[in-house]
């Protein structure tokens, strides 16, 4: 079972994630795992306004420029995802928007809901992934309900 590339803090509460866990628990075989990988949030300044830039590419004529806007408010943020698209023949331009809200689950709660959920042998994995990942084996022949 893999969800990567931050998919949990989608899930807006603790029950929302917790519910996802136990699905996914449900559907391992025994000896089966759990490969999850979120971004590390408690190594995220705080705040509104804060920039995160994603760099400028160029594509069959076009050229975009990709950055974040993140708005936090206690454990979540709203997120503005900016890709302003620039036509190099015509030098016309125009900005896309998307939005979303994010739950900025930390490493150490989504371990927590991971063994609530029933994984055993969770452990914390770094410097693998470009997000921290938790690697949660179903280990025993049984699954066991916390």
């Amino acid at each position: 079972m893999v969800s990567c590339d931050n998919a949990l803090p989608h899930l807006l509460t603790d029950e929302a994630v917790l519910a996802a866990l136990r699905a996914m628990w449900a559907c391992l075989a025994p000896g089966g795992g759990c490969v999850v990988s979120i971004r590390d949030y408690a190594a995220e300044p705080r705040g509104r306004n804060l920039v995160k830039l994603h760099g400028v590419r160029e594509e069959s004529g076009k050229r975009y420029l990709l950055f974040q806007v993140w708005d936090f408010e206690g454990e979540h943020y709203d997120f503005s995802f900016y890709l302003v698209e620039e036509d190099l023949l015509t030098h016309t331009g125009q900005t896309h928007l998307l939005r979303s809200r994010y739950y900025a689950l930390s490493v150490a709660k989504l371990g927590a809901l991971l063994r609530e959920a029933g994984f055993q042998a969770v452990r914390l994995v770094e410097g693998a992934f470009s997000s921290p990942c938790s690697s949660a084996p179903n280990l025993g022949g049984k699954k066991q309900r916390i």
